[in-house]
């Protein structure tokens, strides 16, 4: 699904997003692209070449939001994580 932000700016759901309405519209929508229950399960999921990453912000400057997180350097990364509370996960890209 798109939605349009601006002129220039476009943004996309996300994959899993995707493939839960689409495999609702298939499943629960009208029965004329599906003749028998039997071709549900034969349904190929599309395959994203990267695994969601949930939970994870993106940012160019990263900061500690509370006095328990801390910085990681992890694969040539700026990552920010917090053991109290998992919301303030950043990294910077």
């Amino acid at each position: 699904m798109i939605t349009f932000m601006s002129q220039w700016r476009l943004t996309f759901s996300s994959p899993a997003a995707f493939v839960h309405r689409s495999l609702f519209t298939l499943t629960g929508g009208s029965h004329a692209f599906l003749p028998s229950s039997a071709s549900i399960s034969s349904i190929q999921l599309p395959s994203f070449g990267f695994p969601p990453s949930a939970g994870m912000k993106t940012k160019t400057a990263l900061k500690r939001r509370c006095k328990d997180c801390f910085f990681v350097i992890r694969r040539g990364r700026l990552f920010v994580f917090c053991k109290t509370n998992p919301r303030h996960k950043q990294r910077q890209g």
